[in-house]
């Protein structure tokens, strides 16, 4: 104890922080900012997903009206909608590989619609409707 009454542990608490102290401090806030940082701006993969879905029907909705207004069959390019998207599984039909093709009485080749290799929508042969692969 000192003269003053103070004791040893109130004196160094006023001295402030050590090297080492502020240094694995500053560490640890860069790791977590350098984990926050690659998460900024990233959409979950439902997100992705719900969005695909929701561009893609849209999309062959128009289609299927204007196939069934012109009775002429209307294509739909899932890569143009979706980014990386791919269509597997498509019956054999008049149009370059990947294309969705809507005839005029509703039916398409269908397929599954895949994006970054998670299964978007399976768009039904028969309806030419999307439907969740959920």
């Amino acid at each position: 104890m000192s003269s003053r009454g103070f004791t040893r542990s109130w004196r160094s608490a006023q001295q402030g922080f050590t090297l080492i102290e502020m240094l694995v401090v500053l560490t640890i806030l860069g790791l977590v900012a350098m984990v926050a940082a690659q998460n900024v701006g990233r959409r979950p993969a439902g997100l992705i997903r719900e969005e695909g879905e929701a561009k893609l029907d849209l999309a062959l909705d128009t289609a299927r009206r204007e196939a069934s207004r012109t009775g002429v069959a209307q294509s739909v390019d899932p890569a143009a909608l979706i980014p990386g998207a791919t269509l597997s599984g498509a019956l054999p039909a008049a149009a370059p590989p990947g294309i969705l093709v809507i005839y005029p009485d509703g039916s398409s080749n269908g397929g599954l619609v895949s994006a970054n290799g998670r299964a978007v929508a399976r768009v039904d042969w028969l309806t030419g409707e999307a439907r969740d692969v959920s």
